[in-house]
């Protein structure tokens, strides 16, 4: 869960210099905050933020409270305030990688708390996250790799599927004219297909095939598969 920030207010070295009423407005938020009342807390750093805009504590501990209420778009934005406001504080960096990875945007996540450790080598919880984000991407990978392996197996079946009926195609009288009924049994191709052909000078020529309505066509189910007598 993210935590306000507590303290003085300034918000770092480049904190800002709001009286003794900000500093108040902040520290109500934060007791709103730890009761688990994020949108109160929300509500009273943006008053101290009005008596003080250049805070960077301030914003910090909004997007805190906004992540908490999963109002991300808004907790990000208060992210890159804080880092605008205090480029050096590892806590800007920090806040913006929980929100990115609440986002689920994990390789922007890992850029972030990765700034935040540089500004704070110390930081366990940084370096806790890092380490996660690291691990999840190796399983996101794996997991595509995995992915990618089972489709490239599954497209090797459906090709020697769709290859065997082919060689069970079997000629068919469609009217007035001769072909080839041809249907195929993969999910994605379950069509009946007449090809057309003639016999010229001892060669069968095919022109270009029509795909007939299964439904209509019920009396020829799997045709190059039934064993039927006196099919041609």
């Amino acid at each position: 869960m993210a935590e306000a920030e507590v303290g003085s207010g300034k918000g770092g070295p480049a904190g800002g210099n709001g009286g003794e009423e900000e500093i108040s407005l902040k520290d109500k938020g934060n007791e709103f905050f730890k009761a688990g009342n994020y949108l109160k807390a929300a509500a009273l750093y943006t008053q101290a933020i009005k008596q003080d805009p250049s805070n960077p504590t301030l914003y910090s501990n909004r997007a805190a409270a906004f992540l908490n209420l999963v109002k991300l778009n808004k907790a990000l934005t208060d992210a890159e305030t804080t880092i605008t406001l205090n480029p050096q504080w590892e806590k800007g960096y920090f806040r913006k990688g929980c929100i990115l990875e609440a986002m689920e945007r994990y390789d922007d996540a890992l850029a972030a708390f990765q700034i935040a450790l540089q500004y704070n080598p110390q930081s366990a919880e940084v370096s806790r996250k890092i380490k996660r984000l690291s691990q999840l991407a190796k399983d996101k990978k794996r997991a595509q790799e995995v992915q990618n392996l089972r489709s490239n197996v599954d497209m090797a079946k459906s090709l020697e599927t769709l290859k065997s009926e082919m060689q069970g195609s079997r000629k068919w009288r469609h009217g007035q004219h001769d072909g080839f009924f041809v249907q195929f049994e993969s999910p994605l191709l379950r069509k009946l297909w007449f090809i057309s052909s003639a016999n010229e000078m001892g060669q069968t020529l095919c022109r270009a095939p029509d795909v007939l309505d299964i439904g209509a066509h019920e009396l020829l189910p799997r045709l190059f598969k039934e064993k039927l007598s006196n099919s041609s």
